[in-house]
């Protein structure tokens, strides 16, 4: 498997919390980001331990300055395809994408960061857990 191919116009809130801010940079709905000051977000990063701590997922596009919605727990229909069971991680090789948990690797100091399970083919059940574990290099 590889990351999830998000399209954005799919990625829809099911339930959950959510929270507006500003976008950092240019954001997609469905990556995943980190809060770079004060509700700015920006794309989170498996290689930092600054830019491993996963806020949340983008609900909207966004480009640097606009609003951006965030959603931090519940349910999310990802916009792309998933499988029931699979526990979803921060992608430790491109910023803010969301990948199975299998195809983790390490080639540098990278941080595991999970997402959440699927619980569909199409929903990932959002329970952020940023932890200060680094993977280990293969």
């Amino acid at each position: 498997m590889a990351a999830i191919s998000v399209t954005a116009a799919n990625c829809l809130q099911v339930t959950g919390i959510n929270e507006w801010g500003t976008a950092a940079a240019t954001i997609t709905a469905g990556q995943l980001v980190y809060e770079s000051s004060s509700l700015t977000f920006a794309l989170a990063k498996a290689d930092a331990a600054s830019t491993d701590d996963v806020y949340g997922i983008a609900l909207n596009n966004a480009s640097t300055s606009q609003p951006l919605c965030v959603q931090k727990t519940g349910t999310i229909t990802i916009g792309g395809t998933v499988v029931q069971g699979v526990v979803y991680c921060l992608d430790d090789a491109v910023a803010g994408a969301i990948i199975p948990w299998a195809d983790l690797t390490a080639d540098d100091t990278d941080y595991l960061t999970i997402i959440g399970p699927g619980t569909s083919a199409t929903v990932i059940d959002v329970e952020l857990k940023t932890t200060s574990v680094v993977l280990p290099t293969p």
